[in-house]
């Protein structure tokens, strides 16, 4: 890896692969009642978080706020707007109640078809705050500073849901990452010493320990577990990140690698009957499932593909 690059666009590939496989088994754990699985999600947005971060940093470097909101829009809102049109479909086809309202709120992020859907609410917190951070602060510890000021305000915002609490770290760390490639050789080396991943591995084990505690496992959605699911999504996650190397090796690599170029279009076409399939849970409806996300995630491809190819075309004709 060459000086000056803490992230290749392929590691970044590999690692979104890791990170929506978490998600999607987190979820599929909750249809089966695998209640185990339940920390993976965390550590999957974790990695998609930080990622956003340090790719976002990455860019303004290169480029500042060149067509800044044009490209968000096109890599990020225009598959959700799809997303919402096939939602609705869905509604329709299950027999439930929607209405134009309704679909307009969803549409503005106002409410969410479904509930995994709350990382959209994040990640556009975060682009409008860097956004406008980025125009008043040059400083980058004072920009980093903000950024954890304006963590905490999120949290605030969305009336201390635990979701965005685990995540209270993810962005900024990524930002930190990209303002410090520079120093990569020296950074790594440093934090893969012994006693740091030592360090890790101790704060993610005791966190496991804890989190499985008769008394904090049937408070799940209590203080405790709020901080222990924290540290154990901030201590895996770190660890993933700085031994991503052993996950490019082999079957490993090439199935990360698919899932990493599907990663957005899948958060996205997996969610659409979640909530469907955890009503009642049978074989059937789970095969339902699995081929409705595979198909809508192709689609969402192959929609969002073909719209951002067309408006390439006119933007430059």
């Amino acid at each position: 890896m060459s000086r000056g690059v803490l992230i290749t666009k392929e590691e970044t590939l590999l690692l979104k692969g890791i990170a929506i496989l978490m998600v999607v088994i987190e979820h599929f754990g909750q249809i089966v009642g695998l209640g185990f699985l339940n920390p993976l999600g965390p550590i999957g947005v974790f990695l998609f978080l930080f990622l956003s971060g340090y790719g976002l940093t990455r860019s303004y470097q290169k480029s500042g706020r060149d067509r800044y909101f044009i490209k968000k829009l096109q890599k990020v809102y225009v598959p959700y707007i799809f997303t919402v049109c096939i939602f609705t479909l869905w509604v329709l086809i299950i027999g439930k109640k929607t209405d134009l309202p309704l679909f307009i709120m969803e549409l503005l992020l106002i409410k969410l078809p479904q509930g995994s859907y709350w990382y959209l609410v994040l990640m556009f917190y975060w682009y409008i705050c860097f956004y406008f951070l980025t125009f008043i602060i040059s400083n980058k510890r004072y920009l980093v500073t903000m950024m954890m000021f304006f963590s905490i305000l999120i949290i605030l915002i969305m009336n201390f849901n635990r979701g965005y609490i685990w995540q209270f770290f993810s962005f900024p760390l990524g930002v930190i990452a990209a303002f410090n490639v520079e120093n990569y050789d020296k950074e790594v080396s440093s934090l893969q010493s012994n006693n740091i991943v030592s360090a890790l591995f101790v704060v993610a084990l005791i966190s496991i320990i804890i989190k499985k505690l008769p008394y904090v496992d049937s408070h799940q959605l209590g203080f405790v577990d709020t901080i222990v699911q924290l540290s154990l999504t901030l201590s895996l996650g770190i660890l993933i990140i700085l031994f991503r190397d052993i996950l490019s090796r082999g079957v490993l690599y090439k199935i990360n690698i698919f899932f990493g170029g599907l990663s957005y279009e899948l958060y996205l076409g997996h969610a659409v009957s979640l909530d469907w399939v955890k009503e009642a849970t049978s074989i059937n409806k789970i095969l339902i499932w699995v081929l409705l996300t595979v198909g809508i995630t192709w689609l969402l491809k192959f929609l969002t593909t073909y719209f951002n190819k067309a408006l390439y075309k006119h933007i430059v004709n």
